[in-house]
């Protein structure tokens, strides 16, 4: 696998974000940097077994298929543009379906629809903080 720079996966993200059509991509690259541990190429979570830049799960996303950082970064904006559409262009849905998965999420919505966001476990609601940067996931 060549090097791949903080500065080549930035830009992996951005342009995959654009070519998906993801409505802010600066946010999916916020995303990404969080994902990746700040922009690593390669990171694997060893308790979830998730790997690369959008730290996919091989239970879904087989690693033969995504085993380049670009192949990933392309599954994971594919993905989030998914969660997107599905959730009716919420993004902060859409950020908790790709971090805590969309059964969890539907779930919580089932139960609480109007003020989910109240019921977040700690986890997901980090999530949102981060990679939103703007406080709403209180």
């Amino acid at each position: 696998m060549p090097e791949y720079t903080r500065a080549m996966i930035i830009g992996i993200a951005w342009l995959a974000a654009v070519e998906v059509g993801l409505p802010d991509p600066g946010l999916f690259v916020r995303q990404i940097g969080w994902e990746s541990g700040g922009f690593q190429a390669w990171p694997v979570n060893e308790a979830s077994g998730c790997y690369g830049p959008a730290q996919l799960n091989p239970r879904f996303f087989p690693m033969e298929e995504f085993d380049t950082p670009e192949k990933n970064i392309r599954q994971g904006a594919r993905l989030m543009k998914a969660w997107l559409d599905k959730y009716d262009g919420d993004y902060d849905k859409a950020l908790v379906a790709y971090n805590w998965g969309p059964g969890n999420l539907d779930k919580l919505l089932n139960l609480y629809p109007t003020s989910w966001r109240m019921y977040l476990p700690a986890q997901p609601r980090l999530y949102l903080r981060k990679v939103l940067g703007d406080g709403r996931a209180t």
